[in-house]
């Protein structure tokens, strides 16, 4: 019975994996063009990563809808596949947030740290540790993406 869940689990983790690398050729393909303007390019990048995207979350969808004409392995494919990508990728992206920032925020620290002795009166230790707290609130923040296609190329499809 928990069997029939395998099969659609494996399918989410490669679209998941496809996605990810699917991402970096539309991104090489369209770099590698010759494009006059901004707006050339993210709509070049629009185009490539929809048409990637669509074809690789849909496709197992359309063989098992068309070919097999099951519907309730459809329905059990469907079901894992958005389950897993909102919890799944959720977990992995806040663990690797987690990981890249306190990173940062080890090597801040550190650097700290070394300097900390070198600090005599009150007036100078206050300005290092205003410094100090000013640079981890800027190290903690998240790094943002150069544009949005991404995000809202996921949430079309």
């Amino acid at each position: 019975m928990q069997y029939k869940y395998i099969p659609s689990l494996i399918n989410a983790i490669l679209i998941s994996t496809f996605k990810a690398i699917w991402e970096k050729v539309a991104k090489k393909l369209t770099e590698n063009e010759n494009h006059r303007y901004q707006m050339d390019y993210e709509n070049q990048l629009i185009l490539k990563m929809y048409g990637f995207m669509f074809v690789n979350a849909y496709i197992s969808n359309i063989l098992i809808a068309f070919f097999r004409q099951d519907f309730t392995e459809l329905q059990i494919n469907l079901m894992v596949y958005l389950a897993f990508k909102q919890v799944g990728l959720n977990v992995v992206e806040y663990g690797i947030l987690r990981c890249w920032t306190g990173r940062k925020l080890k090597k801040v620290d550190k650097l700290f740290a070394e300097r900390k002795e070198d600090v005599k009166d009150d007036k100078m230790k206050f300005e290092y540790l205003k410094t100090h707290e000013i640079t981890l609130q800027q190290m903690a923040m998240a790094k943002q993406k150069d544009t949005l296609i991404f995000e809202y190329n996921e949430q079309f499809i």
